[in-house]
């Protein structure tokens, strides 16, 4: 399994992800990260989103919510299975004191 870890400054509120996959990984998977803290509603939310478009061209959206209960951090899996392209993928995104980490497995 292939990791990377992502360190994205606290004043950044977007990122974007790119994995190689595919059988000889001659493609690349992209998923966009956002980041979204509401000091009103003191939450931090997290918002992915990958390039896997449906019938209708619209992407796969995921969001949680990150409370410091769970240590601040909250984990995303995708599960990509088609003709040429079949990967499992773990985002896991921790909130620190002054940036974000973003760790994506697969």
């Amino acid at each position: 399994m292939s990791k990377i870890y992502i360190e994205v400054p606290k004043t950044t509120n977007m990122t974007t992800v790119s994995i190689p996959c595919g059988e000889n990984e001659d493609y690349l998977w992209q998923f966009t990260v956002i980041f979204e803290e509401s000091e009103y509603l003191q939450n931090r939310i997290v918002t992915i989103m990958d390039n896997n478009y449906n019938k209708n061209y619209e992407p796969t959206i995921q969001s949680q919510i990150v409370k410091n209960g769970n240590d601040r951090k909250t984990e995303f899996q995708y599960h990509i299975d088609q003709t040429d392209l079949k990967a499992d993928v773990i985002i896991t995104v921790f909130f620190c004191k002054e940036n974000k980490i973003v760790i994506v497995e697969w």
